[in-house]
């Protein structure tokens, strides 16, 4: 598996490394790389671990095969740490709560706008999509409920895990082919890069909610497959790590130093 390593803050005598493992997007591909995944301190999947199909005018969906092969998978990493944010393939997922979720992958951490602490890192994860005429639709919900679910996402957060890459950010995607005669030769305004035949996907409303609010030290995402890679802006490194087009996995190493309490204990 080809990995791309990036260190964020600044190695001293006295702050702590955790290493982040970035996966995403693996769509029944998991078997593939099993036993592939970098090692690490956490393993972070940002969702659409499965893929919807159609068969006969119908979802090919075996929900509790589903479940089974992502808590499997997780259970044979050996990261100390395994957190999941589902994406809009996670159908089936729909009509679960968040404890119910968790309880059916008692191997990985599931996060749902919630968070977890890893020695001094803390971790935030929300799964929602802006809603688009697919099939697959875990998760997908309006711009209203987005800005208002988004706008409760911690600011004492270092790093932010969601399915759905912010606008302008790693998120260019193929149009329809019928679309793309009105598409722009142009150089584009918001990434300053000519993508005839692709428009960016991402969420405005993440955007400035990540860039203006949050500011995590890293934001972790996939969606879409055509803009796997690592970017930064302002403070804050950008990774989308969709497979399988690439097969590749984001490696990160967070230097932090303690805060008082933890120097005190």
């Amino acid at each position: 598996m080809e990995t791309i390593q990036r260190e964020i803050g600044e190695k001293t005598d006295t702050s702590t490394c955790v290493r982040i493992v970035h996966i995403s997007d693996t769509h029944r591909h998991h078997n593939d790389i099993v036993d592939k995944v970098p090692d690490g301190d956490i393993l972070i999947h940002s969702g659409d671990f499965w893929r919807n199909r159609y068969k006969y005018l119908k979802l090919d969906v075996d929900h509790e095969q589903a479940i089974k092969d992502m808590n499997d998978f997780f259970s044979k990493q050996p990261h100390k740490l395994k957190i999941f944010v589902g994406g809009n393939h996670e159908v089936s997922f729909n009509g679960l709560t968040r404890e119910e979720i968790q309880d059916s992958l008692p191997s990985v951490t599931y996060l749902q706008d919630s968070s977890v602490v890893y020695k001094n890192i803390k971790i935030h994860g929300s799964p929602w999509i802006k809603s688009r005429f697919v099939s697959a639709k875990g998760f997908a919900t309006d711009d209203n409920k987005l800005r208002h679910i988004w706008s409760r996402i911690p600011t004492d957060i270092d790093v932010l895990v969601t399915h759905m890459p912010p606008n302008g950010i790693r998120d260019l995607g193929r149009v329809k082919f019928f679309k793309s005669f009105y598409t722009s030769h142009d150089v584009c305004t918001l990434c300053n890069e000519i993508h005839y035949g692709f428009t960016h996907q991402g969420s405005q409303i993440l955007r400035e909610v990540v860039l203006q609010n949050v500011r995590p030290r890293l934001h972790l995402f996939g969606h879409m497959h055509s803009s796997a890679g690592i970017r930064e802006i302002q403070d804050t490194v950008f990774s989308n790590a969709a497979q399988p087009a690439y097969r590749t996995a984001n490696v990160f190493d967070i230097y932090k130093e303690p805060t008082i309490d933890q120097e005190g204990t």
